[in-house]
């Protein structure tokens, strides 16, 4: 017969330890932050392109903490691609329309539990009024990096293709 005082030592001690282990510190080589791609999908109303990647760092120094103004280094950088003669080119505004790129360029926040060399993984997700993409084809995908607080640049991702419906 197992004592039941040694027993609820024995689990006490199971639970410490498997705390502690989830807690780690992750130690490893590469100072870049790792992105993949997660979904690209019209929202319900079918009037908004959703796209969403995956993060991960090892140094956990993503994200901006304290006002976001002008001058804030916008460390999420996605751009659009349009499917022109069956070659992906970069899509570049106007110069009178420089605004049109603002919600390719965004900031992660930070947050308080972010801390330096822990594991820090998250999501992003940028919105996109289908209005305002279409250009000059019917086919479109994303290309994204990101930026951590060092400036180590992460692997660049690129969607998979949306084709706009025929009107």
């Amino acid at each position: 017969m197992i004592n039941l005082n040694v027993f609820s030592k024995l689990v006490g001690i199971a639970l410490f330890a498997s705390l502690i282990m989830s807690c780690e510190r992750t130690n490893c080589e590469e100072e870049e932050p790792k992105l993949t791609f997660d979904t690209l999908m019209l929202n319900n109303s079918r009037d908004t392109l959703i796209y969403t990647v995956k993060f991960s760092d090892c140094q956990g120094d993503i994200g901006h903490i304290g006002a976001i103004d002008s001058n804030t280094t916008r460390t999420v950088r996605s751009f659009l691609f349009e499917l022109i003669d069956n070659k992906w080119e970069r899509w570049y505004p106007l110069p009178e329309n420089l605004s049109d790129t603002l919600a390719f360029f965004s900031v992660i926040p930070g947050s308080s539990k972010n801390r330096a060399g822990w594991l820090l993984e998250g999501t992003i997700v940028q919105d996109f009024g289908l209005a305002n993409l279409r250009q000059n084809s019917d086919t479109i995908r994303f290309e994204t990096y990101i930026l951590d607080n060092a400036e180590n640049k992460s692997n660049r991702v690129v969607s998979s293709p949306f084709v706009f419906s025929s009107l």
